[in-house]
């Protein structure tokens, strides 16, 4: 099974500056130089979160065997749903 690893990535490089910009925008704090692992460390991610499904960038969210991967994952397949137009009902599957 593949990793999911993008290019370049690693659990101790910053989160996007967009997701930066947009969490502060929302009021979650980020402290500088916070990392993938120490943001999603943090997160609670809803128990459905395992019965999300579906190719991002390539890879099957459900292979990635990296758990710190796989969260990564799960919030870019959760994005591009939402993106897509779809409820956010749908997309966690409540």
């Amino acid at each position: 099974m593949r990793a999911g690893r993008g290019p370049g990535l690693r659990a101790t490089d910053p989160p996007y500056p967009r997701c930066v910009a947009s969490a502060r925008r929302r009021a979650f704090p980020l402290r500088p130089g916070t990392t993938f692992a120490d943001f999603f460390a943090d997160a609670c991610l809803t128990p459905h979160a395992s019965q999300i499904t579906g190719v991002v960038c390539g890879v099957r969210v459900e292979d990635v065997d990296d758990p710190l991967m796989q969260k990564i994952r799960y919030l870019d397949k959760l994005v591009d749903e939402l993106a897509r137009g779809k409820a956010i009902e749908k997309v966690l599957r409540a």
